[in-house]
């Protein structure tokens, strides 16, 4: 899964190690950060992280007027709460956007960040951070301002300043649920595999447990190299899949990565096992 919200939740800790420098406390840098990241449901998550120093600045109204410059549909719900950083004085604002897009075959995004940008800078924060992140599908990101760094599915400008054009563009979705079916019946069999081998191992049965324990690790390794994407966001992106059922297959290969020690321990189990001695009694 791509690394989200990185970059920016960094100025976080450098605003935070600014502030315990000075036991006075300094004025914080007026600079904000701006997350957007693209959900594999047709959701969407926008972070708004402002500097301690925010007077005059309502975070929550701020936040929502960020998320509708971004995402100004009257379609979309949005759901706003404020993290205060665990007490560090860096206000963090979610807001939770449902139906920025439309999943399917190739679904697309539009995103400017202009109106946004520009909204932080009336707010007097001089410096905006902004970074966009896609599900772990492929993705191709067309923008009017060249990010400073790019990498897969995320795209990041490092100060946007006010004589500075914002970028805007367009994020388009590639998803591969066939790729994603094929790795879920790898994960099955090594779940599969292991139960099977567990069961054998029960009954004392030493060779079926050790191809069982065999089976669990190919599999594993095999869903390890050919897995690049998370095949949850696949099947999401496409639309086969949401709510619960696209939660259960996004976490089915953290269990399946079970399946490299568990299958060397029903091996190791299997043949180190000593088979029991049928007793012999006199007459």
């Amino acid at each position: 899964m791509r690394p989200a919200a990185g970059r920016v939740l960094l100025l976080a800790v450098i605003l935070a190690l600014l502030a315990a420098c000075d036991p006075a406390g300094p004025a914080a840098p007026a600079s904000a950060g701006v997350i957007v990241q693209v959900k594999a449901d047709g959701d969407a998550e926008m972070m708004l992280l402002l500097p301690a120093d925010r007077k005059g600045r309502d975070p929550l109204q701020l936040g929502n007027q960020v998320s509708k410059a971004i995402f100004p549909s009257s379609a979309v719900t949005r759901r706003v709460r404020l993290d205060d950083q665990g007490g560090a004085g860096f206000p963090l604002v979610r807001v939770r956007v449902s139906r920025a897009y439309s999943p399917g075959r190739r679904p697309r995004l539009d995103l400017d960040v202009g109106g946004a940008v520009r909204a932080l800078h009336g707010a007097g924060l001089s410096s905006v951070q902004v970074e966009v992140d896609a599900p772990a599908v492929p993705a191709k990101g067309s923008w009017t301002v060249r990010p400073d760094e790019q990498s897969g599915g995320s795209w990041f400008w490092a100060a946007l300043r006010p004589a500075q054009p914002a970028p805007a563009g367009e994020v388009t979705l590639a998803p591969r649920p066939l790729r994603a079916f094929a790795e879920l019946a790898l994960q099955v069999l090594t779940i599969g595999s292991l139960v099977a081998g567990l069961f054998a191992l029960r009954s004392g049965r030493r060779w079926p447990a050790v191809s069982c324990g065999v089976a669990a690790v190919s599999t594993t390794l095999l869903s390890v190299v050919y897995s690049d994407e998370v095949q949850g966001d696949n099947l999401g992106v496409a639309g086969l899949l949401s709510g619960t059922p696209l939660q259960v297959v996004t976490l089915l290969p953290l269990a399946a990565l079970l399946g490299f020690p568990l299958g060397i321990t029903v091996i190791t189990m299997a043949l180190t096992r000593r088979r029991p001695v049928a007793a012999t009694y006199g007459a």
